[in-house]
């Protein structure tokens, strides 16, 4: 084989195993979802590991995942606590709504 065949083939090989961007984030949610074959996952690792974006996409959205897999009860217990409005200025919201109608 000559040179020139040989880096073709294996240009053609690292385009099949490389990822762009598009393609990571996709996978990266189809991993959330439980879906991703070996191939697959292989082939986001190798991205990620030289994309910082896709990386941080990664983390993110783990982060976002496990956050709407908790029950509504954790949810309540952790986080509404802090953003319920009192009873004064919810009938304020509610008297600028119907005052606009």
């Amino acid at each position: 084989m000559d040179m020139m065949r040989v880096k073709k083939m294996m240009i053609k090989s690292m385009d099949f195993v490389m990822l762009d961007c598009k393609q990571a984030t996709y996978l990266v949610t189809k991993k959330l979802d439980g879906k991703l074959s070996a191939f697959e996952s292989t082939r986001l690792k190798l991205h990620l590991k030289t994309c910082d974006f896709c990386r941080e996409y990664d983390i993110q959205s783990s982060k976002i995942d496990a956050v709407l897999k908790q029950t509504p009860d954790d949810l309540d217990q952790k986080y509404t606590h802090k953003h319920r409005l009192d009873t004064k200025k919810k009938q304020e919201i509610v008297k600028k709504i119907v005052d606009n109608q």
